[in-house]
C-alpha cells in the first residue's frame, strides 16, 4: 500500500530509485565477475562476446526494469544519473574494464581507452534501446536480432574491428 511505500522508502520515486540503482549495480556486478572469470590472456573477441551475452540476457530478464529507465519521463533523469555514474565515472569497474582493453590492443593512451571505454558501452546501449522500442511499434521487426548468432557473431566482429 502507498503508506507503507510512503514510510519505508519516502516515495514511489525513491522506491524505483533503489531498484534500479540495484539492478544497475547487479548488471555491472555480473559483468565484473564474468571478465573474471575469463582464463588469463582471453581474447577481445570472448571478453566481448560475453559482455555482450550478459547485458542482452539481463536486459530481456529485465525487461520491465530497463523499459521503465529509458522509456518513462519521470524516471529518465534519475536513470540516466544512475547509468553515468555507474559505467561512466572513475571507478574499479570502469579501470577493470580499461585496463582489459589496454592488455588486448596494447594502447595505453588513456584519452584513446576512455573514448573506446565509451564506445564500447556505447554499442551495447543504443541496439538494446531499439530493441526496447520496437515493442510499441507493434513488434515490427529491426535490423538488429540479437537472437540470430549470425548477427551476433557479426556484431562482435565489427566492435573488434572498432577497439583494434
Amino acid at each position: 500500500n502507498i503508506a507503507a511505500v510512503n514510510y519505508y522508502f519516502g516515495s514511489k520515486e525513491n522506491l524505483i530509485s533503489l531498484v534500479l540503482e540495484e539492478t544497475i549495480e547487479e548488471l555491472k556486478t555480473t559483468i565484473k565477475k564474468a571478465i573474471d572469470s575469463l582464463p588469463e590472456g582471453a581474447p577481445l573477441e570472448s571478453t566481448l562476446e560475453e559482455m555482450i551475452s550478459i547485458v542482452y540476457n539481463f536486459a530481456f530478464e529485465n525487461h520491465g526494469i530497463i523499459t521503465h529507465m529509458f522509456l518513462k519521463d519521470d524516471m529518465q533523469p534519475s536513470a540516466t544519473n544512475q547509468l553515468i555514474a555507474t559505467f561512466f565515472s572513475k571507478s574499479e569497474f570502469t579501470e577493470n574494464i580499461l585496463v582489459k582493453i589496454s592488455e588486448e590492443t596494447g594502447i595505453t593512451d588513456t584519452d584513446i581507452l576512455y573514448a573506446r571505454y565509451v564506445l564500447l558501452f556505447s554499442s551495447f546501449s543504443i541496439p538494446l534501446l531499439v530493441q526496447l522500442l520496437q515493442e510499441p511499434l507493434n513488434n515490427k521487426s529491426t535490423v538488429l536480432n540479437f537472437d540470430n548468432n549470425n548477427f551476433k557473431k557479426a556484431y562482435i566482429n565489427e566492435l573488434l574491428r572498432i577497439m583494434r
